[in-house]
């Protein structure tokens, strides 16, 4: 079994920079797609959790 943490791109969604935003979002999902890619190509499974967290200090 292999895990994979990948970066939260929510978190730069939450900064409110556009730009850094799509380049976050676009980067998980590439990474995403070649990992996917890979176990596809060596006949393994892939499950893929997603975790969404928001904590407001109020």
């Amino acid at each position: 079994m292999t895990v994979v943490n990948y970066a939260y791109a929510a978190m730069v969604v939450l900064t409110g920079n556009i730009e850094a935003s799509k380049k976050a979002v676009i980067t998980v999902d590439s990474c995403l797609q070649r990992v996917f890619y890979a176990a596809v190509t060596a006949g393994a499974i892939m499950l893929s959790i997603v975790l969404l967290i928001n904590s407001f200090r109020v």
